[in-house]
């Protein structure tokens, strides 16, 4: 069936290169990333606290970001979302004293409310994501990402530019991340711009609207 299809979409060179693994003709594939159809504007990050926003299951690494906050005593992480892990992390929040709050499902204008407040999001997945909607959101909100470094969250999240990486499934690691993060204005701000910036110049409506024209253009001009 392959041989039927002229392009295939990739989200990331991450799952391009999966795709060719999986014998899809590498000529056949072309990268354009997913975008933000309305614009949120920039927040200043004045919350102080770190932001994670996402279904509550254990793919998404839940497990690894409690333990590690249990580091990081002088930051407040706020948890947004919805899945089959709600009640533990709300019961497991407790332990913490005050430091961890479980808000459950939120609105996506809530959502977006507390990007724009959030000192950073934090994707601390287990398993490959595809192109997390959470990252071109937060980066629309200036708000950079400390994320896992696996698949293609170690292509979209830039190190030491849009966020930080960390060791997948390595609470000691994502707390040094976190701290390094928190203890560097400096740095920070820098990174809200970069965020900024990505957004504006990678997933903005209008640059995917071109990059996709694009693609029907170059494959329609193989058949004139």
């Amino acid at each position: 069936y392959l041989e039927c299809v002229d392009t295939f979409v990739a989200l990331t060179n991450f799952a391009r290169s999966k795709f060719v693994d999986a014998g899809i003709p590498p000529e056949k594939i072309v990268v354009k990333p997913n975008s933000v159809t309305n614009d949120p504007g920039p927040g200043h990050g004045e919350g102080g606290y770190c932001l994670f926003a996402g279904r509550l299951s254990p793919e998404k690494g839940l497990g690894t970001l409690l333990k590690a906050w249990k580091s990081i005593a002088k930051t407040k992480l706020v948890i947004a979302g919805a899945g089959p892990l709600l009640a533990d992390v709300r019961k497991e929040a407790a332990n913490y004293y005050g430091n961890v709050e479980v808000l459950g499902a939120l609105q996506p204008n809530e959502i977006v409310a507390l990007m724009q407040g959030a000192a950073c999001l934090v994707l601390p997945s287990e398993w490959y994501e595809g192109f997390p909607m959470t990252v071109v959101e937060s980066y629309a909100c200036g708000t950079p990402v400390i994320a896992s470094n696996i698949g293609s969250l170690s292509e979209v999240v830039v190190d030491g530019q849009t966020g930080l990486h960390f060791r997948a499934r390595d609470p000691d690691d994502l707390s040094r991340a976190v701290n390094k993060f928190m203890s560097d204005r400096v740095a920070r701000q820098a990174m809200r711009k970069f965020a900024r910036d990505e957004f504006l110049n990678r997933y903005s409506e209008r640059n995917n609207l071109d990059a996709l024209l694009k693609i029907y253009s170059s494959t329609l001009d193989r058949y004139v």
